[in-house]
């Protein structure tokens, strides 16, 4: 019997809890009122809106070269991590409306390599994380 989990798909809607260590520089206290460091308080778009001094309809003006996108990507990599340590899926699957930015799933790969730093090896998981679109 393979028991092998063969995809997540994360649906959060506030209700996932994961934490992760601040990127090098961050400031940024996060959005959630109940945990501190969580992902979720890191990355939704109250929280970009908050680190970019803007208003959340503003947000699809910001340009792909702005570096909290990096930032972004780096805590959702720490998430699809997290996801990978403990379930081993074959694929992780992304999305949402922070995820309509289609530079942050090029970032996440690249921060989930360097933080994962070969400590896991094996072929599929250069390409393990995908759009949910």
């Amino acid at each position: 019997m393979d028991l092998s989990i063969r995809k997540v798909d994360i649906k959060s809607n506030s209700k996932l809890i994961i934490r992760a260590p601040k990127y090098d520089g961050d400031e940024f206290e996060g959005v959630c009122p109940f945990h501190s460091n969580c992902v979720e308080g890191f990355v939704n778009n109250i929280a970009i809106a908050q680190r970019c001094g803007m208003g959340i309809d503003e947000l699809p003006t910001l340009s792909d070269n702005d570096r909290v996108w990096r930032i972004i990507g780096f805590y959702l990599a720490h998430l699809c991590l997290n996801i990978t340590y403990i379930c081993s899926p074959e694929v992780i699957i992304i999305g949402g409306g922070v995820l309509n930015r289609s530079i942050l799933y090029k970032i996440i790969q690249m921060e989930f390599k360097n933080i994962l730093n070969e400590y896991l090896v094996h072929p599929k998981i250069a390409g393990c994380l995908m759009s949910s679109c």
